[in-house]
């Protein structure tokens, strides 16, 4: 999504393979860098749209020259200069001489806009942090110099969790079914030390734990593990219980086998911290993805029959519950709704480590699809049926 809005905005054409370059070469600045602190990492982490993008670039300019909004603009820049339909479409916006003192007009009048409505919503960005301060020192003393598990850590959503927990200092036990991609990732970034990629598929059991001892690893080792491996699928109709046996094979049993895995270890010690990635398609049904939210209300439960378990036996290992809307993966196809309510894997990861630092049983998000899920699932079961029936004919229709 920033990489779109800033193509959006330098008027370029979003690209997947130069992506994944200009990806490649900010994880290799940010390993180089200093880390930015206060509200400059609080800026770093903002997701503009394209008239604020303006704003970003500019007052970045005067006044933060190394904040990492200025490496991205030169890296998106240059990496599509190289490109040569990058370079055709930079070319294109220099137009011929008559056209020169048009160009300097609108440029001039472009940048005193910038530079006083952008200094307006600096100011505002300036105060939403100091009210949001709070949240984000707590995040990074819970999380800092701890060591995280991550399934599901190569792609999306986990991968965004990743490098978030790198940010906030901690080390990372990423467990993934093919690792070679992302182990290359992390030894270009020069991040060796503190990544540990181990190939495991949680939903064969015993793997995660063989995966672990066979690289030096034990659960005593790890602090939070964060449960986020799954899998969605459309089933076909003569396939449709060999389906759901997959899908609750890595989403329900895959969860609870990378559980079992760390448990007893945690026990002994007397702490621990287990975060499930569900979701709010567990509280009523969907078209075409049944065994996908009935995993996940399978898992939710699991997780809060858990949570009571250890409150019963007073046992000191917290539980959190993440129950987010749509978040733009792979998982989601386009469409009107999706796109008006989903939410970024920047901005999922992030919400997420806040809510968790917290110590906080349930964590739901963006507030709007947490409202308008607890209105459908209230509903009547029929009219609940053909409303949902209705919005999945219309946004297949629109998408």
């Amino acid at each position: 999504m920033m990489y779109q809005r800033l193509c959006l905005y330098l008027g370029l054409t979003p690209s997947p393979v130069l992506y994944r370059k200009v990806g490649q070469y900010l994880l290799q600045i940010a390993t180089t860098q200093p880390t930015p602190k206060g509200f400059s990492r609080w800026l770093a982490e903002l997701c503009p749209v394209r008239w604020t993008m303006g704003f970003v670039d500019v007052w970045t300019r005067l006044l933060m020259p190394s904040h990492p909004w200025r490496y991205r603009f030169n890296a998106v820049i240059a990496i599509h200069e190289c490109d040569p339909q990058g370079f055709g479409e930079m070319m294109k916006r220099n137009g011929g001489r008559g056209e020169a003192w048009i160009s300097t007009l609108f440029i001039s009048v472009t940048l005193i806009l910038n530079l006083v409505l952008g200094l307006i919503w600096l100011f505002g960005k300036a105060c939403a942090y100091t009210l949001s301060r709070r949240v984000l020192l707590r995040e990074g003393s819970y999380f800092k110099d701890t060591t995280v598990l991550v399934t599901g850590a190569n792609r999306g959503l986990g991968l965004a969790l990743l490098a978030r927990l790198l940010s906030l200092g901690a080390n990372v036990v990423a467990v993934v079914r093919e690792g070679s991609s992302l182990q290359s990732q992390i030894i270009d970034a020069g991040l060796i030390t503190r990544v540990h990629v181990i190939e495991a598929d949680v939903a064969i059991a015993g793997t995660v734990l063989e995966a672990m001892s066979a690289t030096g690893l034990n659960a005593t080792q790890i602090d939070v593990a964060i449960i986020n491996a799954g899998i969605k699928e459309e089933p076909a109709k003569d396939d449709g219980v060999a389906s759901m046996k997959r899908v609750f094979g890595v989403n329900v049993f895959g969860a609870m086998q990378t559980v079992e895995a760390l448990l007893q270890d945690w026990r002994r010690r007397g702490n621990g911290h287990f975060i499930f990635i569900s979701s709010m398609g567990r509280w009523h049904g969907m078209a075409k993805t049944g065994s996908y939210n009935a995993s996940k209300a399978a898992l939710s439960l699991l997780a809060e029959s858990m949570a009571i378990d250890f409150k019963v036996d007073d046992t000191p290992i917290y539980i959190t519950a993440v129950e987010p809307g749509l978040i733009r993966t792979d998982m989601i196809e386009g469409g009107i709704l999706q796109n008006l309510l989903s939410v970024n894997t920047e901005t999922a990861a992030r919400k997420i480590l806040q809510c968790a630092s917290t110590q906080s049983g349930v964590c739901r998000f963006p507030l709007s699809f947490a409202l308008l899920t607890a209105m459908i699932a209230a509903l009547p079961f029929k009219l609940r049926i053909k409303l949902i029936g209705a919005i999945h004919s219309k946004n297949k229709g629109t998408s």
